[in-house]
């Protein structure tokens, strides 16, 4: 630690470094610095900040030791003594650093690059690339190493590659102990692995891949129907397909002409897509074949004819090989484009499928919103009155014909059409002539005048 704060005097001003400090043993990408901020931060941030997908290098393989929890709890130095022992035995690796983290142990196999031969690397080697497959490797031998030092009472939640551990020379503020890493070596130095290494000195498979988790189909084929409607599209198709080539004497080389003036498509597609629909329809491999090369035969010239054309057997045995749904299915629109099929050829050859679901072009009736409709109403209302109704009035009556409306509502649909509301205080009547409504609102206004002059009377008193 001393060097360390020679070597960077600004580190031991730091409080962070001195006092419960924490540190990644596997290299992160650098965060950056924003101005009037240090790139260290405190442990919550770090953790924060310290994801998988930021991770650059793999340093090392490690273990968080809880000594002393567990049934027969232990002081570091008696745990320590048992690692080396387990080590001798060949029951773990022999571990690269050994820390007294306050409390517990840490554990460290070093990492080194595969790439890099072991009497080639120099000190320190290169580490690890923190590729998604690596940081899956560094956790699963973290958590098989925890599985041989269950002793050890291992934090299980502290295997992830992305995890703080405390800083060497740092003060454990819990127990008022420094923490300090001893450095182990071999013959020949410093101790290190490659995955591989570790992978088989713990008789852990890690060229196995991951697992995916796959939703699992219970009682597979318990509705064996559903095929049929597969199958019958298909069926249909290779009817149409053979009507196809029997109205037209054959199927041309790609590019040439009928004597309805429509381009061939080629005959390996067609004898592609019998093919296809031969085995949607469930027609055996070898039957489908025979079918195959019969309608070959009858194309204008046969099929094969050129150097470069290839044997009918092998079109149809690389469409019955693929897996899963046919990577050459293709659909009825497709069809016709490449067949050169009308709906109107499609009804003279008596197609069931192809060129039967091409969409004609009608013109549909115009839906209308309950807005429009509503709207619709209120403009053969008005010839009803000589004057546009008020908003309540007008909403009322909406509601009478099943519209539903408010006052709100109305003002929205008046604004839309074009119209102007009477004012607030203008009441409209329905059923009453100009000079009856006129006599009716002066009485209004009267009765407004005589409640105004009551009220102030009340207060008087």
């Amino acid at each position: 630690m001393e060097l360390l704060y020679q070597a960077a005097p600004i580190l031991r001003q730091n409080p962070y470094l001195l006092d419960d400090a924490y540190f990644t043993p596997n290299t992160f990408f650098s965060p950056g610095k924003k101005k009037g901020q240090h790139k260290l931060v405190p442990l919550p941030q770090a953790i924060y900040r310290a994801t998988k997908s930021c991770l650059q290098w793999l340093n090392a393989c490690f273990l968080d030791l809880d000594v002393y929890k567990g049934d027969y709890p232990l002081r570091p130095e008696q745990a320590e003594m048992e690692l080396c022992t387990m080590a001798e035995a060949g029951l773990i690796p022999p571990p690269s650093i050994i820390a007294y983290s306050g409390r517990g142990l840490y554990v460290f196999w070093l990492l080194r690059n595969e790439s890099v031969d072991e009497e080639e690397f120099f000190t320190p080697p290169l580490p690890e690339k923190a590729t998604d497959r690596n940081i899956q490797a560094v956790e699963a031998i973290n958590g098989e190493l925890a599985k041989c030092c269950t002793r050890f009472s291992p934090d299980l939640s502290a295997t992830n590659a992305n995890r703080c551990l405390r800083l060497p020379g740092s003060l454990h503020t819990g127990v008022k102990r420094r923490v300090s890493y001893k450095l182990l070596f071999n013959e020949r130095g410093m101790i290190y692995y490659t995955l591989s290494e570790l992978a088989q000195e713990l008789s852990f498979p890690l060229s196995s891949p991951p697992r995916v988790k796959t939703r699992t189909t219970k009682n597979r084929g318990k509705t064996p129907a559903r095929r049929k409607g597969y199958e019958a599209q298909h069926q249909k198709r290779l009817h149409d397909l053979k009507q196809i080539e029997f109205a037209r004497g054959g199927i041309k080389k790609r590019g040439l002409q009928y004597d309805d003036g429509t381009v061939s498509g080629g005959r390996r597609r067609f004898i592609e897509d019998l093919a296809i629909n031969m085995r949607g329809s469930g027609v055996h491999r070898d039957e489908a074949i025979t079918q195959a090369l019969a309608r070959a035969k009858r194309c204008d010239p046969p099929f094969p004819s050129d150097a470069n054309d290839p044997s009918v057997e092998s079109v149809v045995n690389r469409v019955y090989d693929s897996q899963g749904v046919v990577r050459h299915k293709r659909t009825d629109q497709e069809l016709c484009q490449v067949y050169s099929i009308s709906p109107r050829l499609s009804e003279q050859l008596k197609l069931l499928s192809i060129g039967r679901r091409t969409k004609q072009s009608t013109t549909a009736k115009p839906k209308t919103t309950p807005q429009q409709r509503r709207q619709l109403f209120i403009l053969g209302q008005l010839d009803n009155f000589e004057q546009t109704p008020s908003q309540r009035a007008m909403a009322q009556l909406c509601t009478d014909h099943g519209f539903k409306a408010s006052p709100p509502t109305i003002r929205d649909d008046y604004k839309a059409l074009g119209l102007s509301a009477p004012e607030s205080n203008t009441v409209a009547f329905i059923g009453m002539s100009k000079d009856e409504a006129k006599l009716v609102r002066e009485a209004q206004a009267k009765l407004v005048q005589r409640r105004l002059q009551l009220s102030r009377e009340q207060r008087r008193n």
